[in-house]
């Protein structure tokens, strides 16, 4: 069976920017389905890329200085989170993060790898909801007895989600940049950059313009009821082997706000086996 399952931006945030968390955090990703857990219907938006809550009011615009460029912006972020060096010296990412809904505490696992390969998994301490598999060529996710194959439009967008650090590779992935100006995220001011690409597909990214650190993305996810928007926020960025990753993750979904917490990231520990599709 094959379905066009919709891709967002999960985790991306730091590693892929996340893939839980890119970045991340990667992703994105977003699947909504209903479960029963102990006798009750538990309605879950589980979030893959990918994403801290934030409200939609619009916020004025500030020109940045001159000189500044959506590509120096970029480079400057590379550089903060560790550097071109370090970063390609990553062949894969692993991490661990957890949420609460409902009273219930989710647990996300999350392993990324160059050549575009994905795996995550969604679940209680008791039970497994739902898992994605990236090989780069094939993509499936698994729920409720029942697997598909990610296919068209999704495909390629969730290829581009699980690249590893993405950022140092805009050019090459086509991807347009357009720095719209600065504008404050969670009280502190950032500049804005438009990401577009030759598919259509556009996203917003914020990067501190302090830390250099990215602390937002935006994009819009398609559902049976319209576009949604998801808005991320990346924080607490921490150390791992020389390169600096976002340990915390705030995502609004709609009406829908999940806090996420890394629990622990592993660089380069990625089984092979992990990403094999049959």
């Amino acid at each position: 069976m094959q379905t066009n399952f919709i891709s967002g931006d999960f985790l991306n945030g730091g590693i892929n920017n996340f893939v839980f968390v890119k970045s991340i955090l990667i992703l994105n990703l977003t699947f909504i389905s209903y479960f029963k857990v102990k006798h009750m219907k538990l309605k879950l938006t589980l979030v893959l890329t990918l994403f801290f809550a934030c409200n939609l009011v619009a916020q004025e615009l500030k020109p940045a200085p001159e000189g500044i460029t959506a590509e120096s912006v970029i480079n400057d972020y590379i550089n903060a989170i560790g550097g071109l060096a370090k970063l390609n010296k990553v062949n894969s990412i692993s991490t661990w993060a957890k949420t609460e809904m409902q009273g219930q505490e989710i647990r996300i696992t999350s392993h990324s790898a160059r050549g575009n390969k994905f795996y995550q998994e969604i679940g209680t301490p008791d039970m497994t909801f739902q898992k994605q598999i990236c090989n780069g060529q094939k993509a499936y996710i698994i729920a409720g007895g029942q697997r598909a194959e990610i296919t068209g439009e999704a495909f390629e967008n969730l290829k581009f989600e699980a690249e590893l650090f993405r950022e140092a590779k805009y050019k090459e992935l086509g991807v347009s940049l357009e720095l719209l100006g600065i504008e404050k995220v969670n009280d502190k001011e950032a500049y804005k950059i438009k990401c577009s690409l030759a598919s259509g597909y556009e996203f917003v990214e914020y990067y501190d313009t302090e830390t250099k650190y990215k602390v937002r993305t935006e994009n819009q996810m398609k559902t049976q009821e319209g576009k949604v928007t998801i808005i991320s926020d990346f924080g607490d960025y921490r150390n791992v082997k020389g390169v600096f990753y976002p340990y915390t993750l705030k995502q609004e979904i709609g009406p829908q706000l999940i806090d996420m917490v890394v629990t622990l990231i592993q660089i380069n520990k990625a089984k092979a086996s992990v990403f094999e599709v049959e």
